[in-house]
């Protein structure tokens, strides 16, 4: 039992006590049955806090730092762990309920003043063999307080003010079956960078809360890029024509332009398109142009594909290249499979998650114009593909392209048609990413000569032919003309043959026809004397008479009338024989009307003989009359006869020359004219060459085809290293934002070390703690609260190492 001892010796500092006994008080209760430890007290310091602050009349809370130890056991054998030396321990008979919140311990005031921590262990107010009603083993016996203040009672007895640490006495007892964390390392510890970045899609469940954010993201870390005309090029040819048709050669005359009817490419009525190797292009281009220049028009424009855009048919030789047909489908490429690494991050920040989404890093996706699509890597499937698609029907020559693996992981695979079936791939937000291009295309140079060549090669064909005809009919011509003329040249000569001929036949007629005359001159002579006799004799017969006169009137007139035609005629010759002609025929005449006068008179007139006699005389000047007349005849004859064959000849000669002449100038011209004409033709083909060169095919399209790639970037793009780390170091000591419900499984130590709870609401089960202790929780779990694994991390351990 306790000793007073101040009471029994200090007796007169206590008025009327004196015939006060206490030890003799009567009392039947056994005390003995509290004479047992009651109470262990340990005096020691904790490195967590109580939680708040108070400056002035502002108190700040959630700066709380506990410990939780997981079980009370484990609890209770850290406390029993600390050594002697640093704590006091020290069990007492008296139980202090503390509800001053105070306690006195015998323990000086100085060093009480380098504790800040009391538990207390209550043992049963009873000894175990007579416990007091209601009580058992199971009630909450240990007490856990911070020393506020300390207070100097006496040199050996220092009082204790105690704040209670409701968390260490009673987290214990309560389950909490739900919570709605504000903020908090649990879902930081949920989501490691790793793991976030394979599937970020999936697994961006506890980051996409609004947090603090210290800057914009402006600084690319990682560079991704699909280049679309890269590597292994082909030059693809789009042509009105059929390469693969027959060509013919220019020096048998069967050149051509082979085409087809129509033609289709990837399904659409379009031209030709065949594809060769880009090395082998200009070797391709100077084949064509010394053998093929006809081809270089038919050329549309040529563009460049990369083999990967491409699928290549059977290959054809054409212009001594090997050339394939094309045709392009929709293909899919690797782009971008993110990685924590290409961030950029320090390695005390490169684990957390949350610096992996916007606003604190993001991707910008781009083409070589700068056009920008923002994707968000919360976005992402972790991998990034790209679904692209070359079309090759000119002039519909694009490039189109979208993204695979932004915005969720559905799936489809489209199929549609033109003339033929196409599909078209498609995954989560495809539509937020589509790209278009239109492909460059190009044309082609050929000299002008070259295009001369086989642009009027037939036209100059014809008009060397057309040349060679006129000089062929000309040349017939002259021959024919210096023929004919050759031909009447020898007719002059035998015209003048046959005039000689007749001259000399007329002649010889004109002379037998003076020789007749003569005789008939002669008759006539002895005719006339005769008649005359006659007449002399018988004129006084009227009849006869009549007749005869009728009848020498009519000789006189026809030779008077021969005379006169023939002088007019400017012919001697002719007057000659006219004169001749026209004495015979009036001899004649006159005789035949003589003798049957004549013989009437004769029988009448026997007087006759004498006239005869006469006139024989006169016949025999008229003979020789005749016979001279007939030679002059003859010589005039033959001397125009040679003249005239003296001129036939020399005329016939002079036309032979004058014919020959003509022709051999004829022939000459000839040559110079088709001459002429060939020289026309060399000269166009000398024109031609001046000409500007021509351009076959389209330029278009091909602005930056120089300078830039046609091409895809993925552009990891960041906050500034200070805002990083600002914002890493929130993360590191506090968590995410996540302002939803948590599902929480009892169990508060998720990081290695620490981890910061700080709630808006929570609920519990089997609540067995009083309300004033379980508002101190509160006051914890909502102002926010630091939760160590063990006490000694604290203080001791960096927020960078508390990922693990």
């Amino acid at each position: 039992m306790v000793k007073y001892n101040f009471l029994e010796h200090n007796e007169s500092d206590f008025p009327h006590i004196g015939n006060v006994d206490v030890f003799k008080y009567d009392n039947d209760f056994d005390y003995e049955r509290f004479n047992a430890t009651q109470m262990e007290l340990q005096v020691c310091s904790v490195p967590w806090d109580v939680g708040e602050a108070h400056i002035g009349a502002r108190t700040i809370s959630g700066i709380g730092n506990v410990v939780y130890f997981e079980t009370k056991e484990k609890r209770d054998e850290w406390f029993d762990s600390i050594p002697d030396s640093e704590c006091y321990r020290f069990t007492t008979k008296y139980k202090e309920l503390h509800r001053d919140m105070v306690i006195d311990v015998p323990i000086p005031y100085d060093m009480c003043a380098k504790h800040n921590y009391l538990v207390v262990k209550y043992n049963l107010f009873a000894n175990d063999d007579s416990p007091v009603m209601y009580e058992g083993n199971d009630g909450l016996r240990e007490w856990f307080w911070f020393i506020r203040e300390v207070e100097f009672v006496a040199p050996n007895t220092t009082r204790l003010h105690l704040l209670d640490d409701a968390f260490q006495t009673w987290i214990y007892d309560i389950n909490i079956s739900g919570m709605i964390l504000e903020r908090g390392h649990a879902p930081m510890f949920a989501m490691k960078a790793d793991t976030y970045l394979k599937n970020p899609i999936a697994n961006n469940e506890y980051l996409l809360t609004a947090d603090v954010n210290f800057g914009e993201a402006t600084q690319v870390s990682h560079i991704d890029s699909l280049v679309f005309n890269d590597n292994d090029m082909y030059a693809c040819v789009a042509t009105s024509a059929n390469p693969q048709g027959s060509w013919g050669a220019k020096g048998d005359g069967t050149w051509n332009v082979p085409a087809s009817a129509y033609y289709t490419v990837q399904g659409q009525p379009s031209v030709y398109v065949f594809a060769l190797r880009v090395s082998e292009l200009n070797g391709f281009l100077s084949n064509v142009t010394s053998n093929y220049p006809q081809f270089k028009q038919t050329i549309q424009g040529i563009f460049f594909a990369s083999a990967k855009l491409v699928s290549l048919g059977s290959s054809f030789t054409f212009a001594s290249t090997t050339c394939y047909p094309v045709n392009a489908a929709r293909k899919q490429f690797d782009f971008m499979k993110l990685d924590k690494t290409q961030f950029g991050y320090q390695s005390k920040y490169a684990d957390i998650a949350k610096l992996y989404t916007y606003p604190y890093a993001h991707i910008e996706v781009s083409d070589e114009n700068g056009n920008i699509d923002i994707v968000k890597i919360e976005d992402t499937s972790g991998k990034i593909d790209v679904s692209a698609a070359l079309s090759i029907a000119y002039p519909f020559v694009t490039l189109q392209a979208h993204l695979l693996g932004v915005g969720g992981t559905a799936k489809a695979n489209i199929s549609f048609r033109n003339i033929n079936q196409h599909s078209f791939s498609i995954q989560g937000q495809w539509y937020d990413t589509l790209r278009s291009w239109n492909i460059p295309t190009f044309a082609v140079v050929l000299s002008p000569a070259k295009e001369n060549d086989y642009s009027t090669h037939f036209d100059r064909a014809q008009q060397a032919y057309a040349a060679d005809m006129a000089k062929t009919n000309a040349d017939a011509s002259a021959n024919t003309a210096l023929a004919n003329a050759n031909d009447t040249a020898d007719n002059i000569t035998d015209n003048a043959d046959v005039t000689i001929d007749g001259n000399t036949a007329q002649t010889t007629i004109s002379n037998a026809g003076a020789q007749t005359d003569a005789s008939y001159t002669q008759l006539y002579n002895s005719d006339m004397a005769i008649a005359s006799n006659m007449l002399s004799e018988l004129s006084t017969a009227s009849t006869i008479a009549a007749n005869e006169k009728q009848a020498a009137i009519g000789a006189v007139a026809g030779v008077a009338q021969g005379a006169i035609a023939g002088i007019a005629s400017g012919n001697p010759v002719g007057a000659a024989a006219s004169i001749g002609g026209s004495i015979v025929g009036a001899a004649a005449q006159i005789a035949g009307t003589n003798i049957s006068n004549g013989l009437l008179a004769y029988d009448q007139n026997l007087s006759a003989a004498s006239n005869r006699a006469s006139a024989t005389a006169s016949n025999g000047t008229t003979q020789n009359k005749a016979d001279n007349q007939c030679d002059i005849q003859t010589d005039i004859t033959d001397n125009q006869n040679d003249v005239i064959e003296a001129h036939a000849a020399n005329d016939s000669a002079t036309m032979k020359g004058n014919a020959l002449r003509d022709n051999t100038t004829a022939l000459a011209n000839n040559v110079r004219n088709r001459n002429v004409v060939t020289n026309a033709i060399n000269n166009q083909i000398k024109q031609a060459a001046l000409n500007e060169p021509s351009i076959f095919g389209d330029f278009s399209n091909g602005e930056s085809a120089t300078t830039k790639p046609m091409a895809m970037f993925a552009n990891i793009v960041t906050q500034s290293k200070s805002a990083i780390a600002s914002a890493g170091d929130e993360f590191l000591r506090y968590g995410y934002m996540l302002d939803r419900q948590w599902d929480f499984n009892g169990n508060w130590n998720i990081g290695k070390y620490f981890t910061y709870w700080k709630l808006k609401d929570f609920w519990v089960y089997n609540l067995n703690v009083p309300d004033m202790y379980m508002d101190k929780i509160r006051f914890f779990l909502f102002g926010g609260v630091t939760v160590w694994r063990k006490p000694e991390y604290i203080g001791k351990v960096s927020v960078y190492d508390n990922l693990g």
